[in-house]
């Protein structure tokens, strides 16, 4: 794979560091939330947005470093087949582990009683479609057309943006949780009290 120009490269570099910093304060700050406050667990829909924070946390705290030594040095951290191995085989189980407890546990008006989940999830697959659709295509193209020329570059640059929806997803899941929202904005409101001087 082409890694693109220096400067490409120190471009996606800062763009995935700035927004890979906000990222993750605000997935240790809904973390944290749920911890400390535990009653926010026991809806349903909860589970499911925490269960995918952990997922894109786990991303964005173990691959994303790696992508970003890439892209600073212009070489591959870890240049084993095992560690590739390793990452397919653990998202197999996790796909099967989801579809054996979706199966345990009766799943039918669920949908109708949360409305707020089926639409943050909608937003979330939407981010993901959008993200891929574009890198599908560019890499469909060249099977149709015999010019691979055009697609090198954007494909490049594609190649990283799949990283957008792990660094969106604890912005959009804050969308499913108004309580989580009203305790950042008295925190942030705390922080920017103006008090007079004596």
């Amino acid at each position: 794979m082409n890694f693109g120009t220096p400067l490409i490269r120190a471009i996606i570099f800062g763009s995935l560091l700035t927004m890979m910093i906000p990222s993750i304060i605000c997935s240790l700050f809904i973390l944290f939330y749920f911890i400390r406050f535990r009653e926010v667990l026991k809806r349903l829909n909860n589970h499911i947005i925490l269960a995918l924070l952990l997922i894109n946390f786990i991303q964005v705290i173990s691959e994303m470093p790696l992508t970003l030594i890439m892209l600073r040095t212009g070489f591959v951290a870890i240049q084993s087949p095992t560690f590739c191995l390793f990452c397919t085989i653990a998202t197999m189980f996790l796909i099967i582990r989801i579809l054996i407890q979706k199966r345990r546990i009766g799943q039918r008006e669920i949908w109708r009683r949360n409305r707020k989940m089926v639409i943050q999830l909608i937003s979330i697959s939407i981010i993901y479609m959008v993200v891929w659709i574009p890198n599908v295509v560019c890499h469909v193209i060249p099977l149709i057309v015999s010019s691979r020329l055009p697609c090198e570059t954007a494909t490049d640059i594609l190649h990283y943006v799949q990283y957008m929806p792990a660094l969106l997803c604890p912005f959009l899941s804050l969308i499913g949780l108004p309580e989580i929202r009203k305790s950042l904005k008295q925190t942030f409101t705390r922080l920017n009290h103006v008090q007079p001087l004596t």
